[in-house]
């Protein structure tokens, strides 16, 4: 196993990346999500996005006060191999897994996105792989459609074997 280095800013420099984006897709939502619906805003669609890019800018405010405030010299390296290997293949799995959404739904993507990333990190027992997932899935499918009365679009695939 690859040691971490203690030193090492990369993490940081990726979090505070990806909270400045969120700031920046925040900022923009207004324009980017149609609006006009005559719902309230906490059953509208921009609900969803809101609350996931606040999330992601409160966690990345911790590394860009470090990023801004360290004294000593920054490094740049995350291990001894350099590259994140794992991290690279779960960012691929989230994007299939926002296609996903489109084409095969939120519960089935969610469940396939879940399960092949934690079988893919190593954690393979039954419990984990598939009932971590199927709780996941049904959190967000109560959550969504029952306390805020968010109903997503029919997936494409879904509305392909319907018309026929």
């Amino acid at each position: 196993m690859a040691e971490i280095n203690e030193k090492s800013s990369l993490h940081d420099v990726c979090t505070a990346f990806i909270g400045i984006f969120a700031a920046l897709m925040l900022i923009a939502s207004r324009w980017v999500v149609d609006t006009t619906d005559p719902a309230p805003f906490y059953k509208g669609p921009l609900i969803f996005p809101v609350i996931i890019l606040c999330t992601m800018i409160i966690f990345s405010v911790p590394s860009i006060i470090k990023i801004l405030f360290r004294k000593d010299k920054l490094e740049y390296t995350l291990d001894q191999e350099g590259v994140p290997g794992k991290a690279i293949v779960i960012f691929v799995f989230l994007i299939i897994f926002v296609f996903g959404i489109v084409g095969i739904g939120l519960e089935l993507s969610t469940f396939i996105f879940t399960s092949f990333s934690l079988y893919f990190l190593g954690l393979r027992l039954l419990k984990t792989t598939f009932l971590l997932p199927l709780v996941t899935v049904f959190v967000l499918w109560f959550l969504f459609k029952f306390m805020l009365d968010v109903w997503f679009p029919t997936p494409y695939l879904f509305e392909l074997f319907m018309e026929q």
